[in-house]
């Protein structure tokens, strides 16, 4: 036979996120691997997702959810095999969580309940300050409290990555309460701000600055801070990805 015979390198997949997404679809979400070239297509359980993207490295594509329900397995395909993605998929229903200044945590729709500070704190034990602030997971599958001295509390498969009590001096108190917080979009970190613009970053959070190091004290305390994106809201900005 005058025609040549090619082996092909299937593609493998390493990651996906977000793991989870609403009933009716239209989440990005975004796997991660090598070899994902090829005529791509992939398939939420039985469902086929849009395609918007493969960056040129073949590493990284970009899919439109497709409506679903339950969890389902993600299987990537190209011309030289398929791949199962690590972890699956899961459909959730709108919901929501609201935290009181104590720790109790209450959960509304599909929002899961995975504790509370009440519920891990000892017989006559008590918060040394109220909770301020609250945040989920990118996966939504656990969440965090944050208490005005800056203490932690990781519940579901949030995970702690350290607390403003731990890293200060014997002796030495904030200058101001925590009033907000934040997770960085991967959930492998997440900061603090305090009232008098003091940050303080955990996990891989970056820090960029805060208002007492560039020598600005404001009139009235910091009551909120948000952060500005360096990619796409939500979307973890994988090694070898298009951020153009």
């Amino acid at each position: 036979n005058t025609l040549p015979y090619a082996y092909l390198v299937g593609p493998t997949l390493t990651g996906i996120s977000p793991t989870s997404g609403p009933l009716t679809g239209g989440e990005t979400v975004i796997l991660q691997g090598a070899n994902l070239c090829g005529n791509t297509a992939v398939t939420f359980g039985t469902a086929n997702a849009t395609v918007t993207n493969v960056n040129a490295a073949c590493t990284v594509v970009t899919v439109t959810e497709p409506p679903g329900q339950g969890t389902v397995p993600v299987v990537l395909t190209t011309t030289g095999g398929s791949a199962r993605s690590p972890e699956n998929f899961t459909y959730i229903a709108p919901g929501y969580w609201e935290a009181a200044s104590d720790g109790g945590v209450f959960s509304f729709g599909g929002a899961r309940f995975f504790g509370s500070v009440p519920g891990v704190l000892q017989p006559g034990q008590k918060l040394n300050s109220p909770i301020v602030a609250m945040t989920d997971t990118p996966d939504h599958g656990g969440y965090w409290l944050f208490a005005a001295d800056g203490g932690v509390f990781a519940f579901g498969d949030a995970n702690f990555f350290g607390s403003i009590p731990e890293v200060l001096q014997p002796g030495q108190k904030l200058n101001g309460p925590v009033v907000t917080a934040e997770a960085t979009p991967d959930g492998l970190g997440y900061r603090m701000f305090a009232a008098d613009g003091g940050v303080f970053d955990f996990g891989d959070a970056a820090y960029e600055g805060g208002l007492p190091g560039e020598g600005i004290f404001p009139s009235s305390p910091v009551a909120g801070a948000v952060a500005y994106p360096f990619a796409e809201v939500g979307i973890p900005p994988f090694p070898g990805a298009d951020t153009a």
